[in-house]
């Protein structure tokens, strides 16, 4: 989960968005409904660029222990925040707290080819196109 919900307008362009914290508290509470277990749902508040990186990284990790041992994992992914598309670009980069893009649904699609893995991602967020 990710929620990014503080944005400084001067430097990003874009408005804090009240909202994402009620979102996030929902998104959790079904998750545990589920039985989905605290030490698999990571989330992250308002998030830079450096750690989707790291994120990406230990969810590669996660993908290539499931080929390994051919367990299957359904990572489910949510992103609350700006988002946008550029110029003829039909994917959405989400805009990280500290003004910087980040291609989650790029990324998401290049993992998506582990085996033994299945990804389910909600992108709640705008698709403004710049």
């Amino acid at each position: 989960m990710i929620l990014n919900k503080t944005y400084d307008y001067k430097t990003t362009g874009y408005l804090t968005l009240p909202s994402v914290d009620e979102d996030g508290i929902k998104v959790l509470e079904t998750l545990k409904f589920l039985g989905v277990k605290n030490e698999n749902i990571f989330s992250f508040n308002d998030a830079k660029r450096e750690e989707m990186l790291s994120f990406k990284c230990k969810m590669i990790g996660i993908f290539e222990k499931a080929q390994e041992t051919k367990t299957n994992v359904l990572f489910y992914f949510y992103y609350a925040g700006h988002g946008e598309m550029y110029g003829t670009s039909t994917s959405t980069q989400i805009v990280c707290s500290d003004g910087s893009r980040f291609s989650w649904e790029k990324e998401l699609a290049a993992l998506s080819n582990y085996i033994h893995t299945y990804i389910l991602a909600f992108f709640d967020c705008c698709r403004k196109r710049t």
